[in-house]
Formats: structure tokens, sequence, C-alpha cells
């Protein structure tokens, strides 16, 4: 169920501790910046360079410690922070989360939530019997915060494309010249940490849009295949393509494309209707990519109201804020990050069996 947190920080911003600072973290660092509800007091990397920079454009400046362990212990000592945000490695959630509920700390955990469904299991049942079950856990799933999907929903709800009839999604990424993201020789690159390749990792985030739009998914099927040279950045699968059914028995095409060779520029949503399309495009981060094709504007039309994929970070530290300072209930629960990962891993099933696949009920 969703529950309140009954001790909600008083004062008017909530102490932040980030733990990992890889590529992404830019993203969720300005989120908290720009929701004005946070004070980042802490920074956690084994990298302290990373630590550093980042520390010079924050103020007043955050302590840095190479360990979350250690960054409790001087907790214990000064209250430093309130929450903690994990970004690491898909391995080192559970141990991270368990340390964080242990400490009676508030947490959000970027996704996916872990590798397997066994271990997501635990992860659930650790935050079952955490210290107190008050304090928010949060997974951290940015994408149905994103403006531009929020807009395509209530565009779809109003009947603006007729009866929403099928979708296909595209995460496509090539890694050609990709601003301060190489994942050569990193945990990517081995199995056992990254527990999957593209679709688990970058791709995971596609489909909680479409859950917005359809809602569950109770079936897969698909493919998956890898570009040569792949295994030097991926720990799996590199290509994958899916057919996605769900509970009201629409079905949408769900694609994945992580490379180091030229891509194509595409659509990284389209939304087919019985009276029109909505295009969600690839071409801004920040700002709003979603066209309306429609009787009366063929050749598509801008529709304001929108924001780039950047939206979807600030939405979603904003939310996390709400809920430790004044205890606002989120729409999703952690077992729809469970979800989310069962659907991958039966999307890989499929592609071993080439059967359709059983999604297990949220």
């Amino acid at each position: 169920g969703k529950h309140r947190d009954s001790t909600a920080v008083m004062s008017g911003s909530v102490r932040l501790c980030v733990v990992g600072l890889g590529m992404i973290s830019t993203a969720h660092i300005q989120g908290a910046q720009k929701s004005g509800l946070f004070e980042i007091t802490a920074l956690v990397d084994v990298d302290t360079t990373k630590c550093d920079a980042v520390a010079k454009t924050l103020s007043p400046t955050p302590q840095i410690f190479t360990s979350l362990e250690d960054a409790l212990k001087s907790d214990g000592n000064t209250s430093l922070f309130d929450a903690v945000e994990l970004l690491l490695p898909h391995h080192l959630h559970a141990g991270h989360a368990q340390l964080v509920f242990d400490a009676g700390k508030r947490l959000l955990l970027e996704k996916p939530l872990d590798v397997t469904e066994e271990k997501c299991k635990k992860i659930l049942e650790a935050a079952d019997n955490r210290k107190d079950k008050s304090k928010v856990f949060m997974v951290g799933e940015n994408s149905p915060y994103w403006r531009d999907v929020t807009l395509a929903k209530k565009l779809v709800d109003s009947g603006a494309i007729g009866e929403l009839l099928t979708a296909r999604a595209q995460y496509s990424q090539s890694l050609t010249g990709a601003a301060g993201f190489d994942p050569e020789g990193t945990w990517r690159a081995d199995p056992e940490k990254a527990g999957g390749g593209a679709t688990l990792d970058g791709g995971l985030h596609w489909l909680r849009p479409l859950k917005v739009w359809f809602g569950d998914v109770t079936k897969v099927t698909g493919c998956t295949a890898k570009h040569p040279g792949s295994e030097k950045f991926s720990g799996g699968e590199t290509i994958t393509n899916a057919l996605l059914q769900f509970k009201n028995g629409k079905h949408a095409a769900f694609g994945v494309n992580f490379s180091k060779s030229p891509i194509c520029e595409q659509p990284w949503f389209v939304l087919t209707g019985s009276k029109g399309e909505i295009s969600i495009a690839s071409a801004s981060w920040r700002e709003s990519g979603l066209i309306l094709y429609d009787a009366e504007n063929r050749e598509g039309k801008k529709v304001e109201g929108g924001g780039g994929y950047a939206s979807s970070f600030d939405a979603q530290l904003q939310l996390f804020g709400e809920m430790c300072l004044n205890g606002k209930v989120p729409d999703w629960h952690p077992k729809d990050a469970m979800n989310d990962v069962q659907i991958v891993l039966a999307i890989y099933k499929a592609a071993k069996t080439n059967t359709w696949v059983d999604v297990p009920e949220v």
C-alpha cells in the first residue's frame, strides 16, 4: 500500500546524502536544486575527485566520503542528513539499501530495484522490516514524471487521437561521442554486476510510460541480439525487439538499441489512435518533443505544456522532497519497480524460448 511519512522532516528542506556520482547524478542533483526542497549535505563516491568537482558547485559545501558506511558513522555523531539517494551500479543496490534502512533514513533508490526477482523481493522484505516503516522509501523510476509523458496521457484521455490502439517505444542510444558516458570496461560490461544488458539498463525507463498509457503488462514475447564487440561495454544484449500485451488486451512494440555505431534519429514513442497519433521525439533534453497528428494537423502540431526528458528528474526529486517534508503519497509503489524488472526478465525468457511469457501481476 501507500504510506505517509508520519515523521516528516520538520525543517524547510531535506538534508540529502547523494551516493554515487556517475553521469546520471548531474540530472538528479540539478533536480534536487531546482525543487528548492533539498540541501545536499553529503556526497559519497569511491572517486574523491568526482566529489570535489561536484562539491564546488554546491553551497554550503557538502561533506565528502568514500563509503556510505563512513557517511552514516559521521551522521550518527552530527545528524548530517535526513535522506539518502543511491545512484549505484545494480549489484550494489541491496546492500546499500539495507544500510539506509538500518540507519532509519529515508531512501530514494535509483532503478532497477535489483537484477533478479528474488533480489527485488529481498529489498522489499527489508523495506517492510526496516527500523521505521513510516520513513519514505521510493524507487527512482523517473520516466512517469516526464512532462511529455503526462501530457500525452492527458491528450489520450481527452480523446485527442480517438481510441488508443497501440504504441511503439524505442530506447536508442549511440555511445559515439556521448558526453561523459563511455561504459567500456565499467561495471556495465560485467554480467554479474549489470544483471543484463541494455534492456535492464536504459531500456527499463521506457516501460513505465507504456504502463501509464495502457496499464499493466500481462505477457511478452520478443528477441534480443548483441552488436559485435559489445561485450566490452555491455554484460548482455544491446538490441531488443519485443511485443507487450496489456491487461486491457492492447499491444505495444518495445525496442532497444545500445550501440557504439551511429544510429538514425527516430521518435522515442509513437501512440497510435483511431483518429491520429502522438509522437515524442528524441530531439532535446530540456525542450518538449511532443507532436500531435490529427485531421486538423496532418503535418503535426507541437502541443504546449510538455517538457523534455530532464523534466522527469526534476519532478521525481520534487515528489521525493514533498514525500519527506509533508507526507505526500506517490502514485507508484516499490512493487511497481519490481514489476518493471519482471517484464524485462520475461522478455529475456521469451527471447530464449521463442514463446509468449506471462508477467506476474503487480
